[in-house]
C-alpha cells in the first residue's frame, strides 16, 4: 500500500440531483427511527466517470494490495467507512451519510474488498465511533490505514530473507498497530500476494547492485553520468504506477538507497 493523491475534481454524479435526493431519503429514514440495509442505496458510485477517475488516480491498481487490475472486471468501488453496517458494532447502521462522499471512495480489487475488508472498520483504543453526520470523524481514530490521508509507507515493513526470496510478507511496524491491523483485515499476506511480491526481487537486486557499484566507483572516479543513469533506474523501479511500489521502495531503502527512491 502507498499513499494516493486524491483527485480534486469530483465526478459529476456525486453532485447530481439524483444523488442529493438519495442522501435526503437516507437521512429521513434514519431520523425517523428506521433502519437501513444495502438495498436502500442506489449504487451511483458505479458511474463510469467516477470509476475511471478512481482507477487512473490509483495507477490502475488496487488501493490496498497494489495489484494492477482491469478497470471493469476485477475492481470494486470500496467505501472506506462502510455504508450500511459495521462488523465491530452490531448496533451501528453504517456511515450512510458518507456513501456518496468522494473522500470515502476507493478503488479496490474484489479479493481485498469482498473476501477480506467487507464491513470491518475497527477503531484504536479510545476511539469514539461516529453515528450521525454531526459527529466528529477525527475522534474515531481508525485502526485501518487510509491511503488518502495516512503516511502508509511508514507503517509497513517487509520480510523475505527467511523465505529464501520465495515469499515477501508485509509486517506492521508503527507503534499504534495500524499497519498490523490493516494487514490482517485486508489479507495482505494471503499466499498469492506474498508470492507475487517475491517475483520482482531479482530485478530489484540488479538495479540496486548497479547503483551501489556506481556509487562506489564515484568515490575515486568521475562517473557523474553513470550515477545519473543508475539513479534513474531506481526511480523508475519505484514509481507509484508499479505493482507493489510500497515493497519496491522499502527494498531500496533497506539497502541504503533511499535518496534515489521515487516520491511521486
Amino acid at each position: 500500500m502507498i499513499a494516493i493523491k486524491k483527485s480534486t475534481t469530483i465526478p459529476a454524479v456525486l453532485g447530481s440531483t439524483k444523488v442529493e435526493k438519495q442522501r435526503r431519503s437516507l437521512e429521513a429514514t434514519v431520523r425517523s427511527g428506521g433502519h437501513l440495509s444495502s438495498d436502500d442505496f442506489n449504487s451511483y458510485w458505479q458511474d463510469n466517470e467516477l470509476r475511471d477517475t478512481l482507477w487512473k488516480q490509483q495507477h490502475m491498481k488496487c488501493c490496498y494490495c497494489e495489484l494492477r487490475r482491469d478497470r471493469r472486471r476485477e475492481m470494486d468501488v470500496d467505501h472506506f467507512r462502510p455504508k450500511a453496517k459495521v462488523e465491530e458494532d452490531k448496533t451501528h447502521m453504517g456511515y450512510w451519510w458518507l456513501a456518496y462522499e468522494w473522500q470515502n471512495l476507493l478503488y479496490s480489487c474484489k479479493y481485498c474488498n469482498q473476501e477480506h475488508k467487507k464491513n470491518f472498520f475497527p477503531l484504536l483504543e479510545n476511539g469514539i465511533r461516529a453515528r450521525l453526520p454531526e459527529d466528529e470523524l477525527t475522534l474515531e481514530r481508525p485502526a485501518l490505514l487510509n491511503p488518502y490521508v495516512d503516511d502508509v509507507e511508514r507503517c509497513f515493513g517487509y520480510e523475505w530473507v527467511h523465505s529464501a526470496h520465495h515469499m515477501v510478507e508485509v509486517t506492521g511496524v508503527d507503534c499504534e498497530g495500524r499497519g498490523r491491523t490493516s494487514i490482517q483485515v485486508l489479507g495482505l499476506n494471503r499466499y498469492p500476494l506474498a508470492e507475487q511480491r517475491a517475483e520482482v526481487i531479482s530485478h530489484l537486486q540488479i538495479v540496486a547492485r548497479t547503483m551501489e557499484t556506481v556509487l562506489h566507483r564515484a568515490e575515486t572516479e568521475q562517473v557523474g553520468d553513470l550515477v545519473s543513469r543508475a539513479a534513474d533506474k531506481v526511480r523508475k523501479a519505484t514509481q507509484a504506477r508499479k505493482q507493489f511500489a510500497g515493497f519496491r521502495r522499502y527494498y531500496f531503502r533497506s539497502r541504503g538507497l533511499k535518496n534515489f527512491v521515487s516520491t511521486d
